[in-house]
C-alpha cells in the first residue's frame, strides 16, 4: 500500500492483509460491533472506524500489531488494564502473536459508547441557532510547555535531522524522510509513514512568516494556515499551535493527532537537550 490507496469501507480494508490478520481483524470488529450496536463503520485516516455522535474508536493492522486508537479518554480510563501493553496517549498496541484481550476491548468501547452518547446529548441541547461546531471554519489550538530554552527548542523544532525524531503521533509511525527551507516564501516537506510500511502520506507547505525563536507561520498545501508561537519563560519554553482543521476528520480526532506530536516533540526534547 502507499499513499493513494483509498479505501471505501472497512472490508476493502481488512482484504489487503493476510488471511490471519483477516481474521483477527474481523473478530475484533463483531467485538466492537456488538459493544457498540448503533455505531456505523466507515474509514477515517485510512483506518477501519466506528462513530457514534462523532469517531468512537478507530484501528489498523501493522506488521507485528493491532493499533486500536478509542481516544486518550479511553486509555486514561483503563491505564492499569492497559499497562502491559506499548501505547501512546490515545492508542495501544495488541500484538498479533499473543490473543486479543477482547473483554478489555469490549469494556472499553461501552465506556466510550457512554462517552459519546453524553457528548451528543450536551449537542442536542444547544439552543436553536447556535452554532455548531464546524470544522470547515474550526481553528483548533493546542500546547505544551517544555523544560529547555526556546533557542534549543527552535533548533530541534526546525532542523530536520531531529524532524525525523520526533515527528510522529504514536510509536508506530515515523518521519524518514523531512527538508525544510526555513524562511519567508521558503518550503518545507515531510513524509509520514506506518513504520511496517503499509501506508503514509507527505505533509508540506510554505512559510507566510519566521521570526528565529518566536514565530512560524505556514500555510499548507491544501490552503490551511497554521501559527506557532514560541515563549520563553526562565529556561521553559511555552509553544502554543494554532491550526485551521480539515473538512474529513472530525475536529476532535484532529486536535487528538497534532497534540500527541507536540507531546512526542516534548518528550524528544526534554530527553535531548543537555543543559
Amino acid at each position: 500500500m502507499n499513499e493513494k490507496v483509498i479505501f471505501k469501507n472497512i472490508d476493502e480494508y481488512i482484504l489487503t492483509f493476510p488471511s490471519n490478520v483477516q481474521e483477527i481483524l474481523q473478530s475484533l470488529r463483531k467485538v466492537i460491533r456488538e459493544s457498540a450496536p448503533e455505531a456505523k463503520e466507515k474509514i477515517s485516516y485510512q483506518m477501519p472506524t466506528f462513530d457514534l455522535y462523532g469517531n468512537l474508536v478507530h484501528f489498523a493492522a501493522y506488521k507485528k500489531h493491532i493499533g486500536f486508537y478509542p481516544a486518550p479518554s479511553g486509555i486514561d480510563a483503563f491505564k492499569s488494564e492497559l499497562s502491559k501493553y506499548k501505547g501512546a496517549k490515545g492508542s495501544v498496541q495488541f500484538p498479533i502473536a499473543e490473543p486479543l484481550p477482547y473483554e478489555l476491548i469490549k469494556n472499553i468501547v461501552k465506556f466510550r459508547v457512554q462517552e459519546n452518547i453524553k457528548k451528543g446529548k450536551e449537542k442536542n441541547t444547544k439552543k436553536r441557532g447556535e452554532p455548531m461546531r464546524n470544522s470547515k471554519f474550526e481553528k483548533i489550538t493546542i500546547e505544551t510547555t517544555i523544560n529547555a530554552p526556546v533557542a534549543h527548542v527552535w533548533k530541534f523544532w526546525t532542523e530536520p535531522v531531529h524532524i525525523m525524531k520526533w515527528n510522529s503521533a504514536s510509536d508506530d509511525w515515523h518521519t524518514p524522510f523531512a527538508e525544510n527551507d526555513l524562511r519567508i516564501g521558503g518550503k518545507f516537506l515531510s513524509r509520514m509513514e506506518a513504520k511496517d510500511g503499509s501506508f503514509g502520506f507527505y505533509f508540506g507547505g510554505t512559510y507566510a512568516d519566521v521570526k528565529a525563536n518566536e514565530i512560524i507561520a505556514y500555510t499548507l498545501e491544501d490552503g490551511r494556515n497554521v501559527y506557532i508561537t514560541f515563549l520563553s519563560d526562565n529556561g521553559k519554553t511555552k509553544i502554543i499551535e494554532v491550526f485551521d482543521a480539515e473538512e474529513t476528520n472530525p475536529v476532535e480526532f484532529q486536535e487528538q493527532g497534532w497534540q500527541a506530536i507536540l507531546d512526542n516533540f516534548k518528550g524528544y526534547v526534554e530527553k535531548n537537550f543537555k543543559a
